[in-house]
């Protein structure tokens, strides 16, 4: 009897404990359903600030004349053919959706939801930050590819691309690391391909010197050889 009394009064506790439970569920669900509700709303409010913001950024920009600027110096291809004006107000719109997002987080109750979107809040900023190191290697890397087509060397087309391709790279590697990708084999095989196009321009310069000035070298030996004679 005493067994059955210990069973029954630890079945009794389980199943006090499960309904418990239950209820706690039941009670929950409310306000984490209002609490999601609440976070999509402050999310779209963002959604719409950010996207009037843009509106007015690129307005703004276009009207100080940014697109003639970029279109003048031939940058626009270096961003797919999009309008400056409307990338920096992009960039404006997230910046504004990445606010509310944080606010919006506030409201959330589920513990994955609100951990998957504390990680986007972390994220999101390196990600933005990184794009507009790239987009700026691009534009710089266009004009610098611009300016060296201007002049006059013989070998400007190479020299150009040349340049474009290490800024872009280098652009790249600097966003990836800011993102927090781990880019050493990158920054080696950067090193890797400088040092051997150095040493390529070393051996051209060098062949170009030496004939240049190979007529004086042979005149120079024949002059010494008549004098030892």
């Amino acid at each position: 009897m005493a067994e059955e009394n210990i069973l029954v009064t630890t079945a009794r506790q389980i199943g006090d404990s499960l309904y418990a439970a239950f209820l706690n569920l039941l009670n929950g669900v409310p306000t984490a359903l209002v609490g999601l509700a609440i976070a999509i709303i402050f999310l779209a409010i963002g959604w719409i600030i950010g996207d009037v913001l843009k509106k007015i950024v690129a307005k703004i920009l276009q009207a100080a004349k940014l697109d003639e600027w970029a279109k003048e110096h031939k940058l626009k291809d270096a961003i797919a053919g999009m309008p400056l004006s409307e990338l920096v107000g992009s960039f404006v719109k997230l910046y504004v959706i990445l606010i509310f997002l944080t606010q919006a987080t506030e409201f959330v109750m589920l513990g994955s939801i609100r951990a998957f979107l504390n990680a986007l809040i972390y994220y999101i900023p390196l990600v933005i930050a990184g794009l507009i190191i790239i987009v700026l290697g691009l534009l710089l890397a266009r004009f610098v590819r611009n300016k060296i087509d201007a002049t006059q060397h013989k070998f400007k087309k190479t020299f150009a691309g040349v340049a474009e391709i290490v800024i872009i790279y280098l652009a790249v590697v600097i966003a990836l690391r800011r993102i927090g990708i781990d880019v050493t084999l990158l920054e080696w095989g950067f090193l890797i391909a400088l040092t051997v196009f150095l040493v390529v321009i070393a051996l051209i310069i060098g062949l170009g010197v030496a004939s240049a000035f190979k007529d004086d070298a042979r005149e120079f030996v024949s002059e010494i050889k008549k004098e030892m004679k």
